[in-house]
């Protein structure tokens, strides 16, 4: 009896210090931790960002502790349309109702909402997306064999992070 008394007070005490662990490292609370989920106190915002969180308000207090995605689609040449996820590791299915879902923004006003997030550049992962609405195909998807596709895509890739942060970063993979 004593040794199981003695068992469950010390699992008591490791269930108390867990839940004393979580709760100082802000885990599992929105919005209080600005590196995992960025800032939805419109306080910390300029104008134009509190202007972008009543208007697009899922894109603010993600989860950004395994990074975020950036997911970038075209409806014509040089007219670019972002969203943002969480990041997955796994890839998403094309037409997932999660990306069908998406309201396209432009570039500054992407850049304004990530600035809203304490997050390195390093850990903004550019998702290049054929929105099936979309009957325009960027150019580095036509006609090109495997190891120049790559190479495209690559391109492709830091010329949007040029758009989102001035310069392309060769972490972003």
């Amino acid at each position: 009896y004593i040794i199981l008394r003695g068992i469950l007070h010390h699992r008591f005490l490791c269930g108390v210090a867990f839940a004393l662990m979580l709760t100082m490292s802000g885990c599992g609370k929105p919005g209080g931790d600005a590196l995992a989920y960025g800032t939805t106190d419109k306080s910390q915002m300029n104008d134009e960002q509190i202007k972008l969180f009543e208007q697009y308000p899922e894109y603010f207090g993600l989860n950004a502790s395994n990074g975020l995605d950036v997911i970038v689609w075209q409806m014509a040449e040089d007219m670019y349309s972002f969203g943002l996820l969480e990041h997955s590791d796994s890839k998403r299915d094309w037409i997932s109702s999660e990306l069908l879902k998406l309201k396209g923004l432009d570039a500054g006003e992407m850049k304004l909402i990530l600035q809203t997030y304490d997050i390195d550049e390093k850990n903004v992962f550019v998702v290049p997306w054929q929105n099936p609405v979309s009957s325009y195909m960027p150019e580095y998807q036509i006609n090109l064999g495997a190891e120049d596709a790559n190479e495209k895509a690559e391109a492709y890739i830091d010329s949007v992070r040029k758009m989102l942060f001035g310069s392309p970063n060769d972490n972003h993979k």
